[in-house]
């Protein structure tokens, strides 16, 4: 099983809201640069030599997140723009951007379950879409840098809240693309149901 595909399917039962209320903004906007030299086998390289460029990364981005009672929300919106100082004769150095949103909601219902009623339901849902490269073509159908879209729906059972839960989630995940290098349609379905059972010592 996908452990990211896990991760991702599950992340709105995670922290499920307690009694109270909470809301939050995050705002990033931060420059980075990296001085890298590519080889066709995929090694990269500190040291500067003939063919070196400069690759520029910025990522700009905000996330909203609110907590009232049992229900919870949160969106989040982040895209990182690619320019190149200088050429590599092993890529294509043109400048790309990459993106990508997510939107979730989840509401734990007010009743005390067993066992000792300590346990809880929860039922949730997230939609998400990510463009990783909105300017080259993927060469074929499944490739890493695919845009995908997914809709998620959770049930969880909280039997004694984070310590011990059993969370059953289905994913619509679509792997998008409208055409390949060689005009192919990239788009297909990889849907999953996963289940989950947490179980922590401490």
């Amino acid at each position: 099983m996908d452990a990211v595909a896990l991760e991702r399917a599950t992340s709105m039962v995670t922290k499920p809201p307690l009694p109270g209320s909470s809301s939050g903004v995050t705002c990033v906007a931060s420059p980075s640069t990296s001085n890298a030299k590519r080889s066709p086998g995929g090694a990269g390289h500190n040291r500067l030599t003939r063919g070196d460029f400069k690759e520029i990364v910025q990522y700009r981005g905000i996330d909203l997140t609110g907590a009232y009672k049992g229900l919870s929300g949160s969106i989040e919106y982040l895209e990182v723009l690619h320019d190149f100082d200088g050429s590599d004769p092993t890529t294509l150095s043109v400048p790309f951007k990459a993106n990508g949103w997510s939107a979730q909601l989840a509401y734990v219902l007010p009743i005390k379950l067993p066992p000792f009623k300590r346990g809880r339901f929860e039922i949730g849902a997230r939609v998400e879409e990510i463009d990783r490269n909105d300017t080259f073509p993927i060469p074929t159908a499944g490739d890493p840098n695919q845009s995908v879209t997914a809709a998620t729906g959770v049930v969880t059972y909280y039997l004694r809240e984070h310590g011990m839960k059993v969370a059953l989630a289905f994913e619509h995940f679509t792997e998008k693309e409208d055409l390949t290098v060689g005009l192919q349609n990239a788009t297909y379905d990889n849907d999953q149901v996963i289940l989950q059972l947490t179980y922590r010592l401490d």
